[in-house]
């Protein structure tokens, strides 16, 4: 039995919606901020555990980005890994990256990344199994100019052909979640310093409510959470994770 014409034009708003937002998002996907040499020194942080088969791809394009490129004394690089077993700690080391090897706990290394380097102004934290295009951290930067600003998130979307499409309507431009997605996200050295992490949360189920939501909602209090569209890339992962 076909669809009824209720259900036909519902159908149909619902693909122009994707199709509209897919166009406007991949003309915004390729705007680029100026180009502004960082106030302080830029901490861009990776944290990885048995990830060799990602992390390649991760840090080579970190290196690709055009503002480290041109400012590169401004920023330092440094893998952040859980005593991988795999040989994710020596292809970090091959890309000249600093690796530090702590004990597992993902928010713990990161508690540790912000507490050891308070020589940071601005912490970017990224998971190894994500990658960028060369203009990201340009864009994700661009926004500290303003001193309201504490926090800077991406839209992060998933490397599938088929997801992509949904991920724009929902993550393209706007933050519906209100999460800073801990896989792709950059906070200010001082606010970061108040708000460290509740390690309690550490490697269980919903680890995420603390690290993307909760620490949305303690970040907001002190300053403007800004949403950049830039995308970050991640692995396509089971629908468990999905939005």
């Amino acid at each position: 039995m076909g669809l009824s014409m209720n259900a036909k034009n519902i159908a149909g708003a619902i693909l122009m919606l994707i199709g509209g937002n897919n166009l406007a998002f991949s003309a915004r996907y390729f705007y680029k901020h100026p180009l502004v040499e960082p106030c302080g020194t830029v901490c861009v942080q990776v944290f990885s555990y048995n990830e060799r088969e990602y992390i390649e791809k991760c840090l080579s394009s970190i290196l690709e980005q055009d503002i480290i490129r041109a400012y590169p004394n401004r920023f330092r690089l440094q893998v952040f890994d859980g005593g991988s077993t795999d040989g994710t700690i020596d292809v970090a080391r091959d890309y000249g990256f600093e690796v530090i090897v702590l004990e597992r706990g993902k928010l713990r290394a990161r508690n540790y990344s912000v507490v050891a380097y308070p020589e940071c102004w601005v912490h970017v934290h990224v998971d190894a199994d994500t990658f960028f295009p060369s203009w990201w951290l340009r864009n994700v930067l661009w926004h500290f100019q303003y001193p309201d600003v504490v926090a800077v998130t991406t839209a992060r979307l998933y490397y599938n052909p088929l997801l992509m499409p949904i991920m724009t309507v929902f993550r393209g431009f706007y933050n519906f979640e209100r999460k800073v997605f801990g896989s792709n996200c950059a906070v200010r050295h001082d606010v970061f310093m108040e708000n460290l992490f509740d390690t309690s949360y550490d490697g269980k189920e919903n680890m995420v409510v603390e690290e993307e939501i909760r620490f949305y909602e303690r970040l907001s209090r002190y300053g403007r959470i800004v949403y950049e569209p830039t995308p970050a890339f991640t692995r396509t992962c089971t629908r468990k994770y999905l939005f």
